[in-house]
């Protein structure tokens, strides 16, 4: 079936791949088959990868959310059939193992990575919309929830609400929040982009693009962003949110997926709809 989300690196070289239709697939690094199987429900965000090698797999159209072994076998199937609604963010996983979600009753779950036993279930402060998108953890287990009204929700990791921040924007947020190593966590509504601080909410800084920002933006190790923008315009940002460049390139092109930097974070590459492939340098553009 159709693969809404991207494949998912396993630890030993494999992959794993969901399709909409509930079919995975996990393949070996040398492209052979190790495993397929079928899960209940609909599928249209990735799979995340837990620190141990644990596949995590959360429906986005019914109330699952799977482990399976990297070997392909399921360890557990979580659901709340008693009062839950359907899981439409996917999963995110912490750096301790622990896996978040969120159903359509803003109602925002932690699962014990093992067991899938629940660690606690709390109401997202005053709803404020649906979860679409998997949650986000930071290194230091806050996790963050995204809103398709433009809130964002962070979570202690005790499940204590930490701090709410309105976009403004009315707008959804496609993509999770980045959470950088700088102490900002970062959110696109519309044609916005936010820098929020990771511990109180408040907004280093909004930066606005010329049009929708329709892919998750890029962030360098320096705290630098990229951001493609759909009327063609590719922005690099400074740490502090100050324009570093603006690269426009020629013809009626459109972006919509999120750029990629190079491991030494010299050039960003972003690919356009009409198949043209830019490498853009990212201190002058």
């Amino acid at each position: 079936g159709p693969q809404s989300g991207p494949t998912a690196a396993l630890q030993d070289g494999g992959v794993v791949s969901v399709a909409e239709n509930g079919r995975a697939l996990i393949l070996n690094a040398d492209g052979s088959e190790r495993a397929r199987l079928g899960l209940q429900g609909v599928y249209q965000t990735p799979p995340v990868i837990g620190p141990d090698g644990t596949i995590y797999i959360g429906s986005t159209q019914a109330k699952f959310i799977y482990a399976l072994n990297p070997d392909g076998s399921i360890r557990w199937q979580f659901s709340r059939t008693d009062q839950g609604g359907w899981f439409m963010s996917g999963a995110g996983v912490g750096p301790d193992g622990t896996v978040y979600a969120a159903d359509d009753h803003s109602r925002a779950y932690a699962l014990d990575g093992a067991s899938g036993q629940e660690i606690w279930s709390v109401p997202l402060e005053g709803g404020r919309g649906l979860v679409q998108v998997p949650p986000t953890v930071d290194d230091n287990g806050t996790i963050y929830f995204a809103t398709d009204q433009g809130y964002v929700h962070a979570l202690n990791p005790n499940g204590t609400s930490k701090w709410t921040y309105d976009t403004g924007q009315g707008q959804a947020i496609r993509h999770s929040p980045i959470a950088g190593a700088t102490g900002l966590v970062y959110t696109v509504a519309g044609t916005e982009l936010f820098a929020l601080d990771a511990a109180s909410g408040y907004p280093h800084y909004q930066f606005t693009a010329g049009s929708d920002i329709l892919a998750q933006p890029a962030l360098g190790a320096d705290g630098s962003l990229y951001l493609a923008a759909h009327g063609k315009t590719l922005y690099g940002l400074n740490p502090d949110g100050a324009l570093r460049f603006e690269y426009v390139p020629n013809g009626n092109l459109t972006f919509e997926t999120t750029p990629t930097l190079a491991p030494d974070g010299g050039q960003v590459y972003v690919a356009a709809r009409q198949k043209k492939l830019f490498a853009v340098d990212t201190a002058s553009g």
